[in-house]
């Protein structure tokens, strides 16, 4: 089953707390918690493996880069990487939506929009925010958000040099309005997702004027920015049913999977709820033919508040677990694709693992191409940016960071990660937002060494197996002399997203569909996963 994109949820403490405190000052000492790794370099497949969990100090300040907006309250709240390596960040400035776009060591890149940046108000009345980000196959630019002061919600898409795309919605921007004659319900957008015929899924939430009552929105548009009739009869479904939408996650069908916050026996509990491609009930998802499926952990309370998806369907959140009185942990759950316990993965499909002294929780989430799983969020009690990765088994990857640790400290305010993507080459990008004393907030951005983040790869080198030509436009040949058996071949793009999946002992792939750009092979072979980095023209 290919994935078509994940997401989460890009607010700290609840959902519809979408502007937070105006903001922060950079202190220039970071704390960084790091362990010393070998240096390997493998030659046949083109990767550089390099000291794994520790700030990239080739991206911007030390991996930090820290660019000014043009005054108050400038925010990332969402991060996203090309297929050239360009990394764009969306958020707001000034009350305006803002995306910027960087070069790959951390500098604007100037022949984006406006010196490297885009900032657009499209509501009469400010705040208008970005919420998430994602890159076509075309190169072309979806952002997701609410204006007005949160009255509705929209969806708009740039060209790749940060012009707006006219041939989407009205003037390349597409909005809905769940409640056009109320002033006091709230509307937030917090992700988009493309599928692949080029039909976008926007989801976020709506609420009461007394946050009292929170609920999932999805809508689905057409390739133009119309509302697709055939989900949820209009293009767009409100449920009424649920508590508060914590984050959303995608298939490349139009399935789309929630998971909320609930109060259940005098604890919050995750609560997971999955929809067809026309906005109905999946009632193949849990047990109870209501499409909904409760996790609970730890001593207490326990809440996923970001969630991802790996090319095989199955489901990884990961949020925060009470391990004692007032003190919670990085915690991760896995559901198998039909809502059941992963029991593969940690005990009983979870792990709670110890991450930092005091509180933890992990705020987003992606899976590499290699299975391995990232975690990142708040540490210390929210002063640090804490990244955690652990092996598709559940296990810490001791080879990262501190024994799978890493905690960067700006200052002793209260830290948040609020996006997450990982580079072709293992690099690991995060937006972030730290809170201090002046009225100032930059658009922040993180890059940590991650290895090239794949497994297997030395011992393709001794397998005789090869790929040519390289770069290939139309046919993509795989040379297999020993004639080892593969169970099955696929294409990923840069995010980890399956483009192409194929079963069988192939000796050649189509990929003269695929978008120019840099992908990555995976073959399997004997439960073990190989990753070849190749170029499409």
């Amino acid at each position: 089953m290919q994935i078509c994109s994940t997401t989460k949820n890009p607010l700290l403490w609840g959902f519809f707390n979408v502007l937070p405190r105006p903001n922060f000052t950079l202190n220039t000492k970071i704390n960084v918690m790091k362990k010393s790794l070998l240096f390997m370099a493998l030659l046949a497949s083109g990767f550089t493996f390099a000291q794994s969990g520790i700030l990239d100090t080739s991206f911007g300040n030390n991996g930090i880069v820290n660019i000014p907006g043009t005054g108050q309250v400038d925010m990332a709240y969402a991060v996203t990487t090309q297929s050239d390596g360009k990394i764009i960040a969306a958020g707001m400035s000034v009350y305006s939506y803002c995306i910027k776009r960087y070069n790959t060591n951390g500098s604007l890149d100037a022949s984006f929009g406006n010196q490297g940046e885009v900032i657009q108000s499209i509501g009469e009345i400010s705040p208008d925010i970005i919420h998430d980000v994602k890159v076509q196959p075309d190169g072309k630019i979806v952002v997701t958000g609410t204006a007005d002061t949160y009255r509705y919600m929209f969806v708009a898409r740039y060209n790749s040099n940060g012009t707006p795309d006219t041939g989407f919605g009205t003037n390349g921007v597409a909005t809905w309005d769940v409640y056009p004659n109320s002033t006091t319900m709230q509307e937030v957008a917090t992700s988009v997702f493309i599928l692949p015929d080029g039909k976008l899924i926007m989801a976020g939430g709506v609420s009461d004027p007394g946050f009292m009552s929170r609920w999932p929105f999805i809508a689905k548009f057409n390739a133009d920015g119309t509302p697709d009739s055939t989900f949820g009869g209009i293009g767009a479904i409100l449920d009424t049913d649920l508590g508060t939408p914590e984050s959303v996650a995608c298939y490349p069908d139009g399935k789309v999977v929630f998971v909320f916050l609930d109060y259940i026996n005098d604890n919050y509990t995750a609560v997971f709820k999955r929809y067809t491609s026309t906005g109905e009930t999946d009632t193949s998802f849990g047990t109870n033919g209501n499409g909904i499926v409760y996790v609970s952990g730890g001593v207490g309370n326990y809440v996923s508040r970001a969630m991802t998806l790996q090319p095989d369907g199955k489901i990884v959140a990961g949020g925060m677990a009470v391990t004692t009185p007032n003190v919670g942990d990085f915690s991760v759950v896995r559901l198998n694709y039909d809502g059941s316990r992963d029991t593969t993965f940690g005990t009983n499909g979870m792990i709670i693992p110890l991450t930092t002294p005091g509180h933890d929780e992990i705020q987003q989430i992606i899976v590499q191409p290699d299975g391995k799983i990232i975690g990142a969020g708040l540490g210390h009690s929210g002063q640090s940016f804490t990244l955690a990765r652990y092996n598709a088994n559940g296990s810490a990857d001791t080879g990262f960071g501190n024994a799978g640790v890493i905690s960067t400290s700006i200052n002793t305010e209260s830290h948040q990660v609020t996006g997450l993507t990982l580079q072709a080459d293992g690099r690991i990008v995060t937006s972030n937002i730290v809170y201090n004393t002046p009225d100032y907030a930059h658009f922040l951005l993180m890059r940590y060494l991650g290895g090239n983040g794949t497994a297997g790869i030395e011992e393709l080198a001794t397998t005789g197996i090869a790929i040519y030509p390289n770069p290939a436009a139309n046919l993509l040949n795989i040379s297999n002399p020993d004639n080892i058996v593969l169970d099955g071949i696929g294409i990923l793009d840069i995010t980890g997203k399956v483009v192409l999946q194929q079963m069988g002992n192939l000796q050649q792939i189509d990929v003269q569909n695929l978008s120019p750009g840099m992908y990555f092979l995976k073959l399997t072979t004997n439960n073990k996963e190989y990753l070849h980095k190749f170029i499409k023209q």
